[in-house]
């Protein structure tokens, strides 16, 4: 008997449709990683640069001084609301805080220390927009009306190209 070659009849398209497939799903992945990536920077870091944020997220924390209070404040607007948490020396100094909610982030900041006196900062991290991180920022003023417990701002903000500016109150 002769050898015959065999012909093969299928005309499989081989690897290409699945591999194209792979690549699209990385391609996705990373994008949605990206996206995560900004929300958890903006939450955990505002504007800090990243090398001092890993820092301070590894690091103990310390205790809190005496004479430091934390005042907090649900704010809403449209369908997205946060809520703000300043810590707050009364004897006057350096604020710290965060926003969490529709939006997070990091508040800095500085108080004179004074009754009704003016404290000020800003506010640096991400809101979430249709599912997409965007980054944000916000600058904020107001006084620690130290009789009644309150501390009123108004606020400046803006991320992807809108901007919005109103007030809200905390309490401690």
């Amino acid at each position: 008997m002769a050898n015959k070659a065999v012909e093969s009849t299928s005309k499989g398209k081989g690897c290409g449709p699945a591999t194209f497939l792979i690549f699209i799903l990385i391609v996705a992945g990373i994008i949605l990683g990206i996206n995560e990536g900004i929300g958890v920077y903006g939450v955990n870091c505002g504007d800090t640069p990243i090398i001092k944020c890993l820092d301070e997220i590894f690091s103990e924390d310390e205790a809190d001084e005496k004479g430091t209070v934390t005042a907090t404040g649900p704010y809403s607007y449209d369908d997205y609301s946060i809520t703000m948490t300043m810590k707050i020396p009364l004897g006057g100094g350096g604020v710290t805080g965060t926003v969490a909610g529709s939006c997070g982030g990091k508040l800095t900041g500085s108080y004179n220390g004074q009754d009704k006196g003016g404290i000020s900062g800003r506010f640096a991290g991400s809101c979430r927009v249709f599912g997409v991180n965007v980054p944000s920022s916000a600058t904020w003023g107001g006084v620690v009306n130290k009789d009644s417990k309150t501390v009123p701002i108004s606020f400046d903000g803006s991320g992807g190209g809108f901007s919005h500016q109103d007030s809200m109150s905390l309490s401690y």
